[in-house]
């Protein structure tokens, strides 16, 4: 019985092998019909048939027929030009590369329906458990463990980063297709997502034209670092861990790293003449910067995933301590930018400008004005007079000579300005202005000041002890910053 389930089950995954196979295959033609146009793809076709037709002729031993076809397909190729026999190696090569990446997905794919690893973390020190070894001694074995691994530069890689992205991106289409809730709609859109991806393949030159750098060169391996083990080695330090606190009642320390890297990349001056201090710099640099960024991703996950209020005193006087530097800090910034007053300007030994006495002729006028012959062509702005409702103020009462300042000029009966000293001076009826308008613009404008000013602290969160303050989002934010 389980013979026969582990046929069936070999047999269902190698269908949908063949199927991804098929599925690619498929769009590629498809692809390459309305890039190269149907006259050329039927040439490619046809060398693909006697080209797996002398392979099979090969393989059953039937050499003369073989010999045949394999001469009638150097006569086919021969006949090309250059440009056409390019797009032809091209084709067959983006051809193996999608069968190895339907293959590659086949391997996951089979691996993950096995219900128990062999050779696993747990099975392990399961075994080193029966063979004698104390669980205090594992314990302290596998934390005094330690493996570095070195990096060294690849020149002779051929696929471009940019390709190398557009095949896994494939690859995980292919997981996406096998979902059994995929729906009809969803398949479809899938298909488009593959016939774009293998369409923009198709248009990218595979080759490097330029000889690459010792940089680019550790611009490629700090890629498998990105791509790879930032994910692979997280995940296989928590099997680990999982698997010792199994056998010996303790996980692996936080501070534990049993496994390390090193590099060669942009310090391996063996044969290299182009390695230079320079270019050890270069790539420390370029090092260092990767792992800044893989950090701030990190932190930037974290920020969203910790948004617990609730957290341990050690904690919560940390972020209060954050926030109330900060808070200094802003307080401090904004008093470097607030304007001096005019005691202050003379105490820097600066002197103020001088206020004028009366304002200029025909300044009461609007700007558009133009007085010929004592007419306007425009028609006259009326200003507002002393009949002007002044605003009212936030606890429902009009503002009133009483609120004014004892240094702004009130308004007389006679419709003269009267100063604190008690002498007035003439204001026109075209230009007068009631206090109660002077204090309600110069509320205004203060108002609009404060406002920009303070804007971008209406987005803050406001105090660390009032609800909806996360802590930890404050220490994380620290982090990052730092």
């Amino acid at each position: 019985m389980t013979d026969t389930t582990d046929d069936i089950a070999e047999e269902i995954s190698f269908q949908s092998f063949e199927d991804d196979f098929k599925l690619l295959g498929n769009l590629l033609n498809d692809v390459l019909q309305r890039e190269v146009g149907a006259q050329f793809m039927a040439k490619i076709e046809r060398i693909r048939l006697l080209a797996l037709s002398a392979s099979n002729m090969r393989l059953s031993g039937i050499e003369n027929m073989a010999a045949l076809l394999e001469k009638q397909l150097a006569s086919e190729i021969s006949e090309m030009t250059l440009e056409e026999a390019l797009k032809l190696a091209r084709a067959f090569s983006h051809y193996l590369t999608l069968m190895g990446i339907a293959e590659t997905y086949h391997r996951v794919r089979k691996g993950r329906s096995v219900t128990h690893l062999s050779k696993s973390c747990d099975d392990i020190f399961s075994q080193l458990i029966q063979g004698g070894v104390t669980p205090n001694d594992l314990y302290d074995t596998v934390c005094k463990q330690e493996v570095e691994i070195v990096l060294t530069a690849h020149p002779t890689q051929i696929n471009r980063r940019t390709l190398q992205y557009k095949h896994i991106r494939i690859a995980h289409l292919l997981e996406y297709n096998d979902r059994p809730d995929l729906g009809h709609e969803d398949r479809e859109m899938l298909i488009e997502d593959l016939v774009r991806e293998i369409t923009s393949i198709w248009q990218t030159d595979e080759l490097r034209r330029h000889k690459p750098t010792p940089v680019d060169e550790a611009r490629a391996g700090l890629n498998i670092v990105e791509q790879s083990l930032w994910k692979a080695v997280p995940h296989y330090l928590r099997r680990v861990s999982t698997a010792l606190k199994k056998h010996t009642g303790k996980p692996l320390p936080l501070t534990c790293t049993p496994i390390k890297f090193g590099s060669w990349m942009g310090g391996d001056r063996d044969g290299n003449p182009n390695v230079t201090a320079k270019v050890t710099r270069d790539v420390s640099l370029l090092s260092r910067w990767m792992a800044i960024d893989l950090y701030i991703r990190e932190i930037d996950s974290l920020r969203f995933e910790l948004s617990m209020n609730r957290c341990n005193d050690r904690l919560s006087r940390l972020a209060q301590e954050i926030l109330e530097k900060e808070t200094l800090s802003e307080n401090l910034r904004e008093s470097r930018n607030q304007p001096l007053s005019r005691s202050q300007l003379k105490l820097h030994g600066q002197q103020a400008p001088s206020l004028p006495t009366q304002l200029p002729d025909r300044a009461g006028l609007p700007a558009c004005t133009d007085y010929t012959d004592g007419g306007s062509q425009y028609p006259k702005l009326e200003l507002p007079g002393t009949d002007y409702m002044p605003l009212a103020r936030e606890d429902g009462r009009e503002n009133s000579s009483k609120d004014l300042s004892p240094n702004i000029p009130k308004l007389s009966a006679n419709g003269s300005s009267a100063n604190s000293n008690g002498s007035s001076t003439a204001v026109t009826s075209r230009g007068s202005f009631s206090s109660g308008q002077l204090v309600a613009q110069r509320k205004l404008f203060a108002e609009s000041t404060i406002g920009r000013s303070s804007f971008h602290k209406l987005l803050e969160p406001s105090s660390a002890l009032r609800p909806g303050i996360a802590p930890y989002r404050i220490v994380l934010g620290d982090i990052k910053e730092k």
